[in-house]
């Protein structure tokens, strides 16, 4: 096919995507729709993973030092913790440290001691943060080895019994929300895959009368085809912005709140490029197999 044959195609189907205005709406919105609920299950996974990552990361181990463990020993002990293979990161916080803390976060109890002239009463501690919540409870049976219990006060079984629990019924909830959002995620994408190829088939059957008078006057398949490719690219193309549309005017109603921290983190750009690239491929394709369905069949049969 000629370089004037791929204008004229190409022009045609801009012609036919512009002349049925009622249907590429009607083609455009129903995909659009799919599409935009399809980024807002993508979006609460997305979501759901950056808060229990965030309430991950808040949940750590402290461990008191005891009165008598000098510098070296600290630093001796917290080296050796830092080597437990369950353990992401240790670090030392000096009562001095504590007391400073407490001041800014309650200065009331601050001003106490200070009035009284009560010495510091706080203990040295290491903050401890595993690589998963479910390591805490073996974590704490390390530390309460004799290796560790000469310089560490360990927390009572209590306190280790409420931990393993927190972290437990935590992993919990995230691995069942994430199966559910997955399964969410393909459900609905095979769903909505196979509604989207069926408004381009659609579409297309609407127009079978014109790829008939086409092959009568003897048209090439690769000219009858190229008009119904670049109507199903159009319309994958506008879908998608569309969806875009949709999902920006909710992300500017949302209140500024932690919910918004953690769409922050968000790649848009990437996940945007990804659909359009996506979307026109499945326009393109499903196109050119519907066409090659009216091109094949036999005149009498239109």
């Amino acid at each position: 096919m000629n370089l004037l044959s791929i204008k004229r195609g190409i022009k045609l189907g801009l012609d036919n995507f512009k002349r049925n205005t009622f249907l590429t709406i009607a083609t455009i919105l129903v995909a659009g729709i799919i599409i935009f609920i399809f980024n807002i299950i993508i979006l609460t996974n997305f979501t759901n993973s950056a808060f229990f990552k965030d309430v991950n990361e808040r949940i750590t181990l402290t461990v008191f030092l005891k009165q008598d463990a000098d510098f070296y020993q600290t630093e001796q002990i917290k080296n050796r913790i830092q080597e437990i293979q369950s353990i992401e990161s240790v670090n030392f916080i000096s009562k001095e440290k504590a007391l400073q803390d407490i001041s800014i976060s309650y200065p009331d109890e601050a001003d106490f001691l200070e009035l009284y002239n009560i010495d510091n009463p706080f203990p040295n501690t290491l903050e401890i943060k595993a690589k998963s919540p479910e390591d805490y409870p073996k974590i704490i049976t390390q530390l309460k080895s004799d290796e560790f219990s000469s310089v560490l006060e360990i927390p009572e079984d209590s306190e280790k019994n409420v931990l393993a629990s927190v972290s437990q019924n935590l992993s919990k909830v995230s691995s069942f929300t994430k199966k559910i959002l997955l399964w969410l995620i393909l459900i609905f994408a095979a769903g909505g895959l196979l509604i989207f190829i069926n408004a381009l088939r659609l579409t297309i059957f609407s127009r079978k009368n014109e790829i008939y008078v086409m092959r009568l006057v003897g048209a090439k398949y690769s000219f009858i085809r190229l008009p119904f490719l670049i109507e199903g690219i159009f319309y994958s193309l506008l879908a998608v912005i569309f969806s875009i549309a949709l999902v920006i005017t909710l992300l500017m109603t949302l209140p500024d709140s932690n919910l918004s921290f953690y769409l922050s983190n968000i790649n848009f750009t990437r996940l945007f490029i990804v659909e359009i690239i996506f979307s026109i491929l499945i326009g393109g394709i499903s196109s050119l197999f519907t066409t090659n369905k009216y091109i094949k069949c036999k005149l009498s049969e239109y």
